[in-house]
């Protein structure tokens, strides 16, 4: 009896091992470049998302949605020292939370299918009353996101 259980489990812990890593995709190197947090003075919120961002116009475009709940946060982001001819810029965008202050955490970042993927965790909001949402820019190169 105790053979086939731990042969049992031995077979469930290959096969998520090997799920996860056929899941992962390509590892692509990157680097943080900015950590904030965006304080609202409006109603309107921006949903959860990663957005990968190839040149400065795409980032100007996506830009006004920022400056609508946090103009201080989007001249940030418009002053960024960023080479867009060797790199892609990745903005991760956590949950919106009516409590401060969550932190986002880079697991990695993977290309899947010609696409780039940002695998991260949340820690989820603290104790303080502020309506707020984590935000991290990350750099790539271009070289690596082709």
């Amino acid at each position: 009896m105790k053979a086939k259980t731990v042969l049992f489990f031995s077979i469930l812990l290959s096969l998520s091992i090997g799920c996860s890593k056929e899941d992962l995709g390509d590892s692509i190197n990157y680097e943080v470049i900015l950590e904030d947090h965006l304080s609202y003075g409006s109603e309107e919120t921006i949903p959860e998302q990663t957005l990968v961002f190839k040149n400065e116009s795409d980032l100007n475009v996506f830009l006004p949605v920022i400056e609508q709940v946090n103009p201080n946060r989007a001249e940030n982001l418009k002053n960024l020292d960023f080479d867009f001819s060797q790199n892609d810029l990745i903005l991760v965008i956590g949950k919106y939370y009516t409590y401060c202050c969550s932190k986002i955490t880079i697991n990695g970042v993977y290309k899947e299918n010609k696409n780039v993927v940002v695998k991260y965790k949340e820690s989820g909001p603290g104790g303080f009353t502020a309506i707020s949402q984590a935000y991290t820019v990350l750099k790539i190169s271009k070289m690596d996101a082709e």
